[in-house]
């Protein structure tokens, strides 16, 4: 098992790890303002001797025939297996028929024959892998990664090309290693049972490039140690983006909590304003009573869905409705001849409340004669009914 912390200083398409990935999980970035990410990975690779792997078989025998046909498909250039025969005739008579020593003769024949340069791209050919191998054997990782794989097929051994990075042991500084783009590679994997997919990459002895420039050591230690570091978990928090969806659900719950306590707030002043405008009538004087008891009046035909229209007169509104409710002329005529006439002189005023309370017990009698008991409930239970009392 291999286990080891990533940290990113780029952005990257997919996540990557040492060897054979077997699991990732997230780890806090150490150092956000350096690494657009970290993560931990476990790995598997591969330390069985070549020795045991020799005798070991290729393939998976739980694959349909589709997947086995599929990892073991070859170009139809008779030319890849005439040369993968020739390779391993060179092996002992006994190897000749172990699949791992036939992949490792290739590996090796390739190690010897072909010279690497990444200025030899074998471009605009039918098939740049042929172009490679049976031309002039010059070219990079690619071409030798599909080399291999063609010739292993073709020996009936299942293989695949991968793609990712490779970095030589030397450029290790104590546990840290710097991986760059132009370590960017490819190389061959085969299938042995048991064990999956094991690479088994060319190394050409010939290199026609000039060798790159070393890793900058003080950049490694520098980069290390910043991966390295405690992160602080409320800076940490801190650098976290901002949840725009959550932000937004946050603000729909604020806004739907703020609206129903509003909603609630309104109704319970709806029908407080109600129960007091009913109450009213009974506690005012003897001077408020016209103004007040008009007005429950008006509430009370509110609710039995009788309002006054704009525009219409007191009076007027009181002839619309006498046939419903005779009384209200009454106590029309009672308000307007305080509200309007010479208080000191109107006889209204001087008898008291006795014909107000008269006058409105007859008008709730005669709205209950001549109202449905729905309609007079479903008012009553109109918190908003007396803005409609006019």
């Amino acid at each position: 098992m291999v286990h080891a912390t990533v940290a990113l200083l780029s952005e990257h398409d997919r996540a990557f790890g040492l060897e054979t990935v077997l699991t990732f999980s997230p780890v806090v970035n150490p150092n956000p303002a350096r690494f657009v990410a970290a993560y931990n990975v476990r790995s598997a690779a591969v330390s069985t001797p070549y020795e045991e792997l020799l005798t070991k078989p290729v393939g998976d025998p739980t694959w349909t025939e589709e997947q086995r046909a599929y990892y073991t498909l070859v170009p139809e250039d008779p030319r890849y297996g005439a040369l993968a025969q020739e390779i391993i005739a060179g092996l002992p008579p006994d190897a000749q028929a172990l699949p791992f020593a036939q992949a490792l003769a290739v590996k090796l024949w390739l190690d010897r024959s072909m010279k690497y340069t990444t200025k030899e791209k074998h471009h605009n050919v039918p098939d740049p892998t042929a172009d490679f191998l049976f031309g002039n054997l010059t070219g990079y990782c690619v071409h030798s990664a599909h080399a291999s794989v063609f010739l292993w097929r073709s020996l009936g051994i299942p293989a695949r090309v991968s793609t990712g990075y490779a970095v030589q042991a030397s450029e290790l500084q104590g546990a840290s290693l710097v991986v760059m783009s132009n370590n960017a590679h490819a190389w061959p994997e085969l299938y042995i049972e048991g064990l999956g997919w094991v690479p088994l990459d060319v190394s050409p002895e010939q290199v026609l490039d000039e060798p790159g420039e070393p890793v900058d050591e003080e950049m490694v230690e520098l980069l290390s140690e910043m991966a390295r570091e405690k992160p602080d978990p409320v800076a940490a928090e801190r650098r976290k983006p901002i949840d725009w969806a959550g932000v937004g659900r946050f603000v729909l719950r604020l806004g739907l909590a703020t609206f129903g306590a509003a909603l609630l707030f309104a109704l319970a002043a709806a029908y407080a304003t109600k129960l007091w405008r009913r109450l009213a009538p009974r506690l005012a004087s003897a001077r408020a009573l016209p103004r007040v008891g008009y007005r429950l009046a008006l509430d009370l035909l509110a609710e039995a869905g009788l309002s006054r229209r704009e525009g219409e007169t007191r009076e007027a509104f009181a002839r619309r409705v006498a046939e419903a409710a005779p009384s209200f002329a009454q106590i029309t005529t009672y308000h307007l001849d305080v509200a309007m006439g010479d208080p000191a002189t109107s006889p209204w005023r001087s008898q008291g409340q006795g014909p107000w309370r008269e006058a409105l017990t007859a008008l709730r009698a005669e709205l209950g004669a001549s109202v449905r008991l729905r309609r007079r409930l479903l008012g009553l239970l109109n918190p908003f009914s007396l803005f409609m009392a006019r």
